[in-house]
């Protein structure tokens, strides 16, 4: 493990007013870095991230997304600027505690291991104490992808995880 940091985050996912392309979507998100003690350590980030989707594969019951994506930090945070330029609403708002984990695999290579604690919406009173668990790794190709699912299969069995339930959504979907 290379590194293990805290962020809270807070996503608006946007949508036209004149109604939303599935295959895509708009999320503003403020991240907040914490100590380990949930304190502020440094100013919060804005990003702006467009996203599209494309179909996902499950290979050994591993969620696959492969998707186009572009980012960028802003500067002026308000997302009511957003909004109004772009002619947008809000569609959804997740808000997580997020524990992350960098790995190195290899000297050119590197996953992360989030494991959230979904604040915002809230959950019902029978999974309160539930967390996600998201594993991300870039892959450049289709055999490259199936080699990282075997990978998070084998983490996921170290963990002992393998048996829980798994969402095959992305928190986009989930809200």
């Amino acid at each position: 493990m290379l590194k293990e940091s805290f962020v809270h985050q807070k996503d608006y996912y946007l949508v036209p007013l004149e109604g939303q392309n599935s295959a895509s979507y708009l999320r503003y998100r403020v991240e907040r870095e914490l100590d380990k003690r949930g304190r502020a350590i440094k100013v919060p980030r804005y990003i702006l991230t467009w996203t599209e989707k494309t179909k996902p594969i499950i290979h050994r019951g591993v969620y696959v997304v492969s998707r186009k994506r572009e980012e960028i930090e802003v500067r002026y945070p308000s997302v009511v600027f957003f909004l109004e330029y772009l002619g947008a609403k809000i569609e959804k708002e997740i808000e997580k505690e997020r524990r992350v984990f960098d790995i190195q695999l290899n000297p050119s290579d590197s996953m992360k291991v989030y494991i959230d604690e979904l604040i915002r919406p809230e959950k019902p009173r029978w999974e309160k104490d539930d967390y996600f668990v998201e594993i991300k790794a870039s892959a450049w190709n289709e055999e490259e992808a199936y080699s990282k699912c075997e990978l998070i299969l084998e983490m996921l069995k170290t963990l002992g995880l393998e048996k829980e339930r798994r969402v095959e959504s992305l928190y986009s979907e989930m809200a």
